[in-house]
């Protein structure tokens, strides 16, 4: 979930932020011994970094980086390769015609972890389970993104769940029916939402069964262990299809936020692959670990929220004279450092690789638009003798600072505005902005499937993963009317038009596009990442070399 970045000029900016999150009394990285890997991890297990606790193990009602945990627990109809291609999952083949209904054929020896068949019937269940009300789940409107026919009134209460568009012809035979033609349908399947739930084991023991004493799913592994604040352990699964392809016997997820303290883990041998990486140590880890350290490109952006509900910011010559005084070109090179792009929209460049040249904000010099940032602020009604003062939220952790305070900084100096900064756990944060009760918030989004959809989806009016409360019938239409072409050029045009909306409108201010950037031991083999940051367990094992020392 990381990106690029580029030149330099406030120093204050810059000193302030590394001065204020500087890592002193932690040790430098040629000075952390290396443990013995042998002796803390078993031959065939890997340690993997979760950047956050776990809010739920229920596909319905995860969070954020839960995904990574269900990518090895559960499994849908599709999965992803290595190389970001669409793949077989429960779903041997699938067919259609129109683009509109889709007809997939499961594979008759999908098993759930306890050995039961898995059926269609139990994506009926699961899909039905999403969309009800009452499971308020927070991904509820991704069957409504994906045009499942009636999803909309489902989910709003209008139709029962039994009229969604989904239903099973026979076990192994599932149809899905749309609203309209997507033809990005079968890819956006790769999301944990849309993986199968067990039933009666839900049914059963309602929201404790995700404790692992009751936990049964259909991927790869299964869940052995899940200790709040320190790990989650999965084992492999003898009933999944392709267990004698699974090479990992164990799998542990550890819930470390602060990038420091994961690579201290990572460094002392504790860890495989960690999930982040300090900035301030970039430089000296490309030195001593280049093939360790691992950089690809994502399809996702860090932004700031605005609560566009409430007063000041339903202003929107506020909101725009806040983002045109942040430079983030600064921000990304110098402040942040992880390989990351500036960003003037909110679809990254890796989705509309065009679109920099077609906004205007993008174009222009930092002095033009700190000359424009001002005038919008005097127009909103804000002076030095009447400066805006505001709360912003940002997650833990010393990256996150820096940001934080070099934002804060800019806009001091631009604007006079003053901001009071107030760090919360991930978790935290998260519930709070989405309860509403907030100002601005940093945020992240990663998108689920590799169509501009997937990252614009998340502002149309009707989304529960809009935050912002932003609400244009304008962009809403252009969303809707995109997402039924078949042709990606073409939905790629009614994309463009969005951003200009959203240009306009300022709901969101990006800052820069992400790039993954990880520590990976050389002992594990099948390492890679697909845009959309994807990557299963079942596809890692580790190299006979390192079993051998």
């Amino acid at each position: 979930m990381f990106e690029r970045r580029l030149p330099l000029q406030y120093v204050l900016i810059w000193i302030l932020a590394l001065s204020a999150c500087s890592d002193s009394g932690q040790p430098e990285v040629d000075h952390v011994e290396k443990g013995d890997r042998r002796e803390q991890t078993p031959e065939r297990a890997l340690v993997r970094g979760n950047y956050m606790e776990p809010v739920s193990l229920d596909p319905h009602k995860v969070q954020a980086y839960e995904i990574y945990i269900l990518l090895d627990l559960h499994e849908g109809l599709v999965n992803l390769s290595p190389s970001g291609e669409i793949v077989p999952g429960v779903a041997e083949r699938w067919e259609t015609e129109d683009n509109r209904v889709y007809r997939f054929y499961l594979r008759p020896d999908a098993r759930w972890s306890n050995g039961d068949p898995v059926t269609a019937g139990d994506f009926v269940y699961s899909w039905r389970r999403l969309v009800t009300p009452a499971v308020a789940s927070p991904y509820a409107s991704y069957l409504e993104d994906a045009r499942i026919q009636n999803a909309a009134a489902v989910i709003s209460g209008k139709l029962p769940p039994e009229q969604l568009g989904i239903k099973a012809l026979d076990d192994h035979t599932l149809e899905v029916s749309l609203d309209q033609p997507l033809g990005y349908f079968v890819e956006m399947l790769t999301l944990h939402v849309t993986f199968p739930v067990h039933r009666p084991t839900v049914e059963t023991f309602g929201d404790e069964w995700t404790r692992p004493e009751h936990h049964v799913s259909n991927g790869a592994f299964r869940l052995l262990e899940s200790q709040a604040n320190s790990h989650v352990t999965l084992v492999a699964s003898p009933s999944y299809w392709d267990a004698d392809n699974v090479q990992l016997q164990k799998v542990t997820f550890l819930p470390i936020e602060s990038p420091q303290a994961e690579m201290n883990r990572y460094l002392a041998g504790d860890m495989d692959i960690t999930a982040q990486v300090p900035s301030n140590h970039l430089e000296r880890l490309g030195d001593q670990r280049p093939r360790e350290l691992q950089v690809f490109p994502l399809a996702g952006m860090q932004y700031l929220t605005f609560n566009t509900r409430q007063p000041p910011f339903d202003n929107t010559a506020l909101r725009k004279a806040l983002s045109y005084a942040i430079d983030r070109e600064i921000l990304a090179e110098k402040i942040v450092g992880l390989e990351e792009l500036a960003s003037y929209t909110y679809t990254p460049a890796s989705l509309l690789p065009t679109l920099r040249d077609e906004i205007p904000l993008a174009t222009m010099g930092q002095a033009a638009r700190e000359a424009q940032a001002r005038a919008l602020y005097a127009q909103a009604g804000y002076s030095a003798e009447n400066p805006l003062k505001f709360e912003v939220l940002f997650p833990s952790g010393d990256n996150k600072r820096k940001e934080a305070l070099a934002v804060a900084a800019m806009w001091k100096r631009v604007l006079g505005a003053e901001v009071t900064l107030r760090s919360l756990r991930a978790k935290d944060r998260l519930q709070q902005v989405q309860s509403g009760n907030f100002q601005v918030s940093f945020s992240v989004w990663l998108a689920d499937y590799q169509d501009g959809a997937s990252m614009l989806g998340q502002l149309h009016s009707d989304s529960s993963l809009n935050l912002s409360g932003y609400n244009s019938p304008r962009f809403d239409q252009l969303l809707e009317t995109s997402a039924g072409l078949s042709d990606a050029d073409a939905r790629k045009l009614g994309y463009l038009e969005a951003e200009r909306v959203l240009a306009e409108d300022v709901p969101v201010t990006p800052l820069y596009q992400y790039a993954a950037i990880q520590l990976v031991s050389e002992r594990v083999g099948g390492y890679a990442f697909s845009p959309t940051f994807l990557m299963y367990s079942k596809n890692l094992w580790i190299k006979d070399e390192a079993l051998s020392e």
